[in-house]
């Protein structure tokens, strides 16, 4: 499990920032801004195959630069283990979006993998999707019955 858990650790700590002062890490907080764009992008589903041409993944490597610069001026002019507020307002606001963009990218994981599914057995994909929908409304119903038994 720890090969598909590191990478995607790694993925979600350097993509996300930050959003409150407990954890807070300077050195995660200026590799960010150089990785925000790319991710972004990629996770939207806009970064697709047609190689440098595409105008949003040149302006993403060229949104590297100014995010290293500012990824330095972080590293720094901050306290190593004090955020400064205005940066953990602007974080929590990014890491709002970038959530938001993560939850979309598993989303369109989940139903390219239930569109396979369909394809593979013959069953229709909209048998799979409300099947899906409905052990995810349930999950919310265990956790809370598991948490009153124990």
């Amino acid at each position: 499990m720890k090969f598909v858990e590191v990478p995607l650790k790694f993925l979600r700590d350097y993509t996300i920032p930050m959003a409150d002062h407990e954890s807070w890490d300077r050195r995660r907080a200026a590799i960010i801004p150089s990785s925000l764009f790319m991710a972004f992008f990629y996770l939207a589903g806009a970064l697709n195959d047609d190689g440098f041409s595409n105008p949003l993944l040149q302006f993403s490597l060229y949104m590297i630069i100014p995010g290293l610069m500012i990824g330095a001026a972080i590293m720094f002019k901050t306290k190593k283990s004090q955020a400064p507020d205005w940066l953990v307002t602007t974080y929590a606001i990014i890491c709002f979006v970038m959530s938001i963009m993560w939850i979309k990218f598993s989303s369109d994981c989940i139903m390219d993998l239930l569109k396979l599914f369909g394809f593979v057995s013959g069953l229709p994909t909209a048998f799979f999707g409300l099947t899906f929908l409905a052990w995810g409304n349930c999950l919310g119903d265990l956790s809370a019955d598991v948490a009153m038994t124990k």
